[in-house]
Formats: structure tokens, sequence, C-alpha cells
């Protein structure tokens, strides 16, 4: 994905989980931050931060803030890119189990939940739902850094589609670049790491890409080790 309109700003406070409160400009103004998770370690006050300009008539905030810059890299703490990153990385042929499939449909209802694609194979459907990473700690990316009953659900729906004769993806985008290896965070939400387990258990695959962010351009290049608590 490129991004032609970035604008560069400071952090100033996190004012809730939607807004933050940054300096553009020499200005103080609100940014909307499109990730509901605690972020606790990137946003943090004087952090260097990029925002790209919000869309919309009703909205409140004139930004959305879309990267900042933790110890040693830039992060897209975007939620919403991850579906995008995922789209583009499988039309270049970027993910080596995923070639020769094509999104036959996006936002799936299945189940009591909405997975977020349903490829088309020649082996059958793909039920696809696809995470954003946002947290790193000594090399190891992990996800969720909130509870997510929602996203325990999610895979919940994937194992059904699995045992139910369709194929299951699980893939979790990592959207920086010091990721070395995923694991789902155990001591974070105990439950999801447990799905996540039961998840491979019964023949679902689970993925991890990290990003490459080259301003300003950023893709899914890398393909990093899955790796469960023993």
């Amino acid at each position: 994905m490129e991004y032609n309109n970035l604008v560069s700003g400071t952090l100033i406070k996190r004012e809730n989980r939607f807004v933050a409160k940054v300096k553009v400009a020499g200005k103080i103004q609100f940014a909307h931050v499109p990730n509901t998770g605690r972020l606790k370690e990137l946003m943090q006050p004087g952090a260097e931060v990029f925002l790209k300009p919000g869309l919309g008539k009703e909205r409140k905030t004139p930004w959305d803030l879309v990267f900042v810059k933790g110890p040693n890299n830039w992060v897209a703490i975007d939620s919403r890119l991850s579906t995008t990153l995922f789209a583009e990385a499988l039309e270049n042929g970027d993910i080596s189990e995923l070639r020769g499939t094509e999104i036959e449909k996006k936002e799936i209802k299945f189940g009591n939940s909405r997975l977020d694609f349903k490829l088309r194979s020649s082996s059958g459907p793909i039920y696809v739902e696809v995470k954003s990473v946002n947290l790193v700690n000594k090399g190891t990316a992990l996800f969720p850094d909130a509870p997510t009953l929602r996203g325990s659900r999610h895979i919940d729906e994937l194992i059904k589609a699995q045992k139910e004769g369709a194929r299951s993806l699980l893939f979790f985008s990592v959207q920086r670049e010091d990721g070395e290896i995923f694991s789902p965070h155990y001591s974070m939400d105990p439950l999801f790491a447990g799905k996540v387990e039961e998840a491979i258990k019964e023949g679902v695959l689970v993925l991890a890409y990290k990003c490459k962010i080259c301003f300003p351009l950023i893709r899914l290049k890398e393909k990093i080790e899955v790796k469960l608590k023993k």
C-alpha cells in the first residue's frame, strides 16, 4: 500500500481509546486512533507519529493517526490496514501458501460472526480471518495486546468451517519490521491463545507475516515462525 498524504506530528497524549492529542505544524489538534488495543509501549508522550487527513463529513477529528515511531522502527497502528495488506499480498503472490487463490468475497458472514475473506481455490473455499499485530517484545510479535472475546469467536468459526469440509486460515499481519517470531499473547488473553492452539489441532492454517515499511510504501513481505507455548 502506498501513502502519499502523510503528515508528521508529535504525540502529546492518548486521550482515550479512540482519540489522541497531537501537535501538527506547531498546533495542538486531535486525531482518531484506529486501533482499540492498548498500545502502551508505543503511545508515549513525545513519540513521533504520521497522520493522514480524516475522511467523512461527520468526523470530530481532522486526522487519523496511522504510524507511531517505536524505539527501533515505525509501527503501523491502523488495524483497518491489515486486510488491505493481506489482499495486496495475495494478489502479488507474496503469500506462498495461497498462490493460485483469489478473493471471492470480503466481509463474509459465517455462523455468528463475520470473517474477513472467503477465497476461491481449486480445492474449494478458504475462510480467512486477519488480525493486526502491533506489539513486539524482544523480537516476539504478540497478539492480542488487550483481551478479545470477539477474536476468540472468530477462531471458533474458523474451526467450524474446517470441520464442515472447507479450509480455514488465521492470518496475523505483523505491522512492523522487528518481529522475528509470532506467538499468541498467553499472559494477556489465555482464552484466545488456547483457541489458537485448538485451531491448529483441528487443521486450521495459522500464518504470520511481517511488513516491510519504506515510506510511502508498506507491504507484507516475510513469513515468520508461529511459536506456541510448550
